[in-house]
């Protein structure tokens, strides 16, 4: 089933001039379509995320949706859902805090010291839109899009791909082990120097 709706209002209005000099004008339209097209924002490995988890699918959906769609207080918040659900993934104890996640984030090798600073950044800024409806700008929203990319895709691609490039690169080779060159033998003393009194007589 797909469902279209055009609307319009009559004070949305935009008039131009024709090449001849005469005037036109025409209803600006809002087109409103059941399903809601796809998001153009989503990564090119969206698709491996959504089949590692189908929850983290569906959150990462609805919030590319909403940040289309410039709700950007729903996608900061979903930014900050999908956060947590792939610390979820990585065997951290979701009864934790997100300020205790990300120390286990960084003790667990998944992020260093900047990048735990700013996911908290990402943190506090989804708090806020959670619980005080704060609006981030549409840049500030691409940032923490950004933020969390980088994160997921460090947590669900790069980190694999580079666990299976091992497969394919070839074994060192072993050291072939240097000759060593015969030591010299060390000269005998001559005997007048082991018995003291004797030598040859003249």
């Amino acid at each position: 089933m797909f469902y279209a709706q055009s609307s319009w209002d009559s004070e949305d209005y935009d008039n131009w001039y024709e090449n001849d000099g005469s005037t036109g004008g025409a209803l600006n339209r809002a087109l409103t379509t059941y399903p809601k097209p796809n998001s153009k924002t989503k990564p090119q490995w969206f698709s491996t995320v959504q089949a590692a988890d189908r929850q983290l699918g569906q959150i990462l959906d609805e919030t590319y949706l909403a940040y289309d769609a410039g709700l950007l207080i729903l996608a900061t918040v979903g930014i900050r859902t999908a956060i947590d659900r792939t610390t979820e993934l990585l065997k951290i104890d979701a009864a934790k805090s997100f300020q205790q996640k990300l120390e286990e984030l960084q003790s667990g090798g998944w992020i260093g010291d900047t990048e735990k600073q700013i996911l908290g950044v990402v943190i506090d800024a989804g708090s806020a839109a959670a619980h005080r409806g704060w609006s981030p700008e549409p840049e500030e929203a691409a940032q923490l899009i950004t933020v969390m990319e980088v994160f997921l895709q460090k947590a669900f691609i790069v980190e694999k791909k580079a666990l299976g490039l091992k497969a394919s690169i070839p074994a060192r080779p072993a050291r072939q082990r240097a000759m060593k060159t015969p030591e010299a033998p060390t000269p005998r003393p001559p005997v007048s120097k082991l018995f003291p009194g004797t030598g040859t007589g003249t």
